[in-house]
């Protein structure tokens, strides 16, 4: 299946190292993010399915039951609703606000992680 994340080639070439290649160490989702940091963390209640593809740890699966839930009116509270919808915690946690709780700094993740 072929994603569409609506990347645009602008921030796409921020992250290609000097050999001209996007670096295969790290997720470029994550690179993009540190990049773009003024779009994080996203509100996972407030947020449509092309800014929660951005996140690390949201797929179009997840994504999409997100939205499905939103559309019945259906509003996300805690992770563990995020887990239920297969967000892969972990990666997604420091990107996402629920509500205006934000979820967990991007250093404390960095720490936790051993740095990204």
């Amino acid at each position: 299946m072929r994603r569409i994340y609506k990347f645009t080639s602008e921030e796409l070439i921020t992250i290609v190292n000097d050999n001209g290649f996007i670096p295969l160490k790290e997720d470029p989702k994550v690179i993009l993010v540190r990049e773009n940091s003024e779009f994080f963390p996203v509100d996972v209640n407030n947020a449509g399915y092309y800014d929660l593809m951005r996140v690390p740890g949201i797929g179009h699966i997840s994504a999409t039951r997100i939205i499905k839930l939103k559309n019945k009116n259906v509003r996300i509270y805690k992770n563990e609703q995020l887990k239920a919808v297969g967000v892969v915690l972990k990666r997604a946690i420091p990107f996402l606000k629920i509500g205006e709780k934000k979820q967990l700094t991007m250093e404390n993740f960095q720490e936790q992680n051993g740095g990204l």
